[in-house]
Order: structure tokens, then sequence, then C-alpha cells
């Protein structure tokens, strides 16, 4: 392998524990000799990552997936926002028509 290859691995391998990081509480030194055991590195640590990412994600898309099967449950939510809001909003414009004399 090249310097430059080696260079340009060594920054995504960085790249990818400052990943495991952000999404993990453990903290980075312990997280990266346990995902980059010695030869492993790049492959260990890219397989680290895209596990961290899918537990991470996991629970957000089982969630939508529960939300969206349910069309007629985020329509009465956004019916319900929308309602309570206009009469803020109205209010707001209307001052400030009133105050750019608009009105």
């Amino acid at each position: 392998m090249t310097a430059g290859r080696q260079k340009q691995r060594r920054a995504t391998t960085t790249s990818f524990v400052s990943s495991i990081s952000t999404l993990s509480p453990s903290p980075r030194r312990s997280e990266s000799r346990r995902c980059a055991p010695r030869g492993q590195g790049y492959s260990a640590v890219k397989r680290a990552v895209a596990d961290l990412v899918v537990s991470t994600l996991d629970p957000i898309r089982w969630r939508y997936l529960a939300l969206s099967a349910d069309a007629g449950y985020l329509e009465r939510i956004l019916r319900e926002g929308a309602d309570r809001v206009h009469p803020i909003a109205r209010a707001t414009l209307d001052r400030v028509k009133r105050l750019m004399g608009l009105v």
C-alpha cells in the first residue's frame, strides 16, 4: 500500500472513530482500541460504525414505521397543531400589519 493510500485510510479511520465517539457513550480512546485491534484497523472500525449507526437509528426507524402505518393519526396531529397556532399567527400578523401601517 502506498504512503498516500495509508494516509487516506488513516484519516478515514479517524473519521469513523469520531463517528463512534459521537454515537456511543463510551470514551473515544477505549472505543477505538476495541474497534481497531491490531491488524484489523480499517475493516473492524467500518463494521463497528455500521453496527452503531444501525443500532442508533433502529428505534427511530421502528417509530417511523408505526406512525406512518396510521396516516389518519398524523393528519389529526397536524390539524390539531394548525388549529391551535392559527389564532396566535393571525394575531401576530394583524399586529405586524398595523405597526407597518398596512391596515
